[in-house]
């Protein structure tokens, strides 16, 4: 799954997969405190993550570094990072990579269960919906594939925009075949901020879907 996962992302990303345990003794103080008062599960789930990043981290040749919590939940990378994690079912991920190598870097792990049909239209554009039908061959639920796809896009906007994006402020694209997608509507504000294409990729396995969002830098004069 991990060897799967990595071929989704560019070169340059570190990738650690583990299953969720019992990782709170890997929790730097700063990490501690931001589940001080949280459940078991969420504890489990929050320093797993960590232990993943600082895993991917030392991939890079990066000495261990606590990722704390900022203002808007997201974990806040040392100074030269760039990262993402996800968490769903019983696995999960951290990918990480320097900036000079990656602009933008997102992924959302999920169960690759249907999305509840009572949410569909909080998360799916007119557009979206009318076009899911298109995307049966994903070999997932397609309105799941734009949830994940979604998520996966705020993670890596979010360093950028520094706001919370709704779904239907954006709009995905999707080609099932060759599993990959795009966004295609993409509020003013944060397009202006990205600089560079967002590629979007998905895979369907074990029972999970995985989305990336990435964009590159783009060349010098490009």
């Amino acid at each position: 799954m991990a060897g799967r996962i990595a071929a989704l992302l560019p070169a340059g990303v570190a990738l650690d997969v583990r299953e969720i345990g019992d990782a709170a003794d890997a929790l730097f103080p700063v990490e501690r405190e931001a589940v001080a008062r949280a459940v078991a599960k969420r504890t489990r789930e929050f320093s797993t993550g960590r232990l993943c990043a600082r895993a991917a981290m030392a991939a890079l040749g990066v000495p261990p570094h606590a990722v704390p919590v900022g203002s808007q939940r997201e974990p806040v990378w040392p100074d030269g990072l760039v990262g993402t994690i996800s968490h769903g079912g019983e696995l999960c991920l951290a990918a990480v990579s320097r900036k000079d190598d990656v602009f933008a870097l997102g992924i959302d792990l999920e169960v690759g269960d249907p999305l509840d049909p009572e949410i569909r239209g909080l998360i799916c554009t007119p557009d979206e919906l009318r076009g899911a039908s298109a995307w049966a061959g994903a070999g997932v639920d397609p309105h799941k594939l734009v949830f994940s796809a979604k998520e996966a896009l705020y993670k890596a906007l979010f360093p950028h925009a520094r706001r919370y994006i709704d779904f239907l402020e954006v709009e995905i694209g999707v080609d099932a075949g060759a599993g990959t997608w795009r966004p295609t509507v993409l509020p003013p504000d944060v397009n202006g901020r990205i600089g560079a294409p967002i590629e979007g990729r998905f895979l369907v396995a074990e029972g999970y879907v995985v989305t990336t969002a990435c964009a590159t830098p783009l060349p010098a004069g490009g």
